[in-house]
């Protein structure tokens, strides 16, 4: 094929490789070769059409033969300067380049550091616990330190279920639908760990602390003519029909103990009426239908104020330091949930110190008063005052009375049989969450003014 094709010349690369090295110009010139046998069919077609007096086509694509580009090895005719090199040693690098790069660094450790604070505090924001609780005051520690935002503070957020007794609440815990409860220690509780049930008690709830005693004993306004005034009175009451809310209950308990107290075998001197709501107990004393009841402090004031029979003796006086109610939750929610119940328990304590201190001289805490009332059936700050100081008392340390709930137990299991099996202490009980909050509390101080 000719050296020229319609009138068109190949571009000559004489000043290239005058300006090329020979080792360059060879592999260019091998280049070329190939692209000239690549493009000259299509140069051979465009000379074999015949040509067009009309214009060509705005859309046909111009004719762009397959020449070499400009490359390292074929400069273009207005070459990018090269860059000399320089025979001078690297020079390091200047002392303001160095502080920007160190002052970049520190920017980025302390936004690592934030973002880590930041992801930390939503996870603990995320922290829920389902609580069972009831409207007595014995749960002043929970009521206040909810109230006050306690929880929140530590990053735990609340879901309460209400039950009138904490009884009702061990199926919801046991099937999951609950991660802490409140609850007596009662015949059940034994009954069900023995069984099986992945309880395990964690934390105080209220005890018969003495001067503090919460559980009280009513008896109807005939017995009270008939002459019991006092506890060692107790034992006209042989035949005679006393009112409990449950079978193996705290209230059976103290009142079994005071009719032994006075010579009576709870078992068979007297008739039991069982498993009727505090509420309607106070109805039926009233009414004559029991002759004697043991009720939580709050029912026996309303009992006594309305006329339906006088309190006559309090539980501190009848077992010091009895039990009142606990907190218990799933064996496995100690490991999954650990910090969470940790934290629980440091903002409770914080509760339950306001609480005791507010029990003893209600005038001087006006705010947990007015708490109280909102949160429990008192309902009036009045009503608060007038119970005080028979709130209960909660552990400030938040240790349960391990040995007064196992002696309940032995009183339930060879007294009465309402125990099957017994159960050890270790098993019962998980001390290590008390300990654990009250070490923290005093580390960390998160409730410090």
């Amino acid at each position: 094929m000719s050296g020229r094709c319609c009138g068109r010349s190949p571009p000559s690369y004489a000043p290239a490789r005058a300006r090329m090295p020979r080792s360059c110009w060879s592999t260019a010139r091998s280049s070329i070769a190939t692209a000239r046998s690549r493009t000259a069919p299509t140069i051979a077609r465009s000379c074999a059409r015949p040509r067009r007096s009309a214009a060509r086509s705005p859309s046909a694509p111009a004719f762009r033969p397959a020449w070499p580009r400009p490359g390292p090895c074929m400069p273009h005719r207005r070459r990018a300067a090269i860059p000399r090199m320089s025979n001078k040693p690297p020079q390091p690098p200047r002392k303001k380049d160095t502080v920007m790069k160190a002052s970049g660094r520190v920017l980025a450790i302390v936004a690592a550091v934030l973002g880590l604070a930041g992801a930390t505090s939503a996870s603990r924001a995320a922290d829920v616990l389902r609580i069972g609780e009831g409207p007595f005051i014995t749960g002043g520690g929970f009521l206040v330190a909810d109230e006050k935002g306690y929880f929140k503070k530590l990053g735990i957020t609340i879901e309460k279920r209400m039950f009138i007794d904490g009884q009702q609440a061990v199926p919801a815990l046991i099937a999951g639908e609950l991660d802490l409860t409140f609850m007596t220690a009662n015949a059940s509780l034994f009954n069900s760990i023995a069984r099986g049930a992945p309880l395990v008690v964690v934390l105080d709830r209220g005890n018969n602390k003495a001067g503090r005693g919460y559980t009280v004993i009513n008896v109807s306004k005939p017995m009270a003519e008939a002459g019991i005034k006092t506890a060692a009175d107790l034992g006209k009451l042989k035949g005679k029909k006393i009112g409990v809310s449950g079978t193996g209950s705290i209230n059976q308990y103290v009142f079994s103990l005071a009719l032994q107290k006075v010579g009576l075998d709870p078992r068979k001197d007297v008739t039991w009426v069982l498993n009727v709501p505090q509420p309607d107990l106070m109805k039926m004393l009233g009414q004559n239908q029991v002759d004697a009841t043991d009720l939580a402090y709050q029912f026996g004031f309303f009992a006594e104020k309305n006329g339906w029979g006088p309190m006559i003796a309090t539980g501190d006086a009848i077992d010091p330091d009895g039990p009142i109610g606990v907190y218990a939750t799933r064996q496995a929610l100690l490991r999954e949930k650990r910090d969470v119940l940790v934290r629980f328990a440091m903002a409770y304590l914080q509760g339950a110190k306001e609480f005791n201190a507010a029990a003893a001289a209600p005038d001087q805490h006006p705010e947990i008063v007015d708490i109280l009332a909102r949160t429990t059936a008192l309902q009036k700050p009045e009503t608060v005052k007038a119970i005080a100081p028979n709130w209960s008392y909660t552990n400030e340390d938040g240790m349960p009375n391990v040995a007064s709930i196992m002696k309940m137990q032995d009183y339930w299991a060879d007294y009465y049989d309402f125990v099957e099996k017994k159960v050890p202490a270790e098993r019962l009980f998980d001390l290590s969450i008390a300990k654990e909050a009250v070490a923290r509390l005093e580390k960390e101080k998160p409730f410090a003014k």
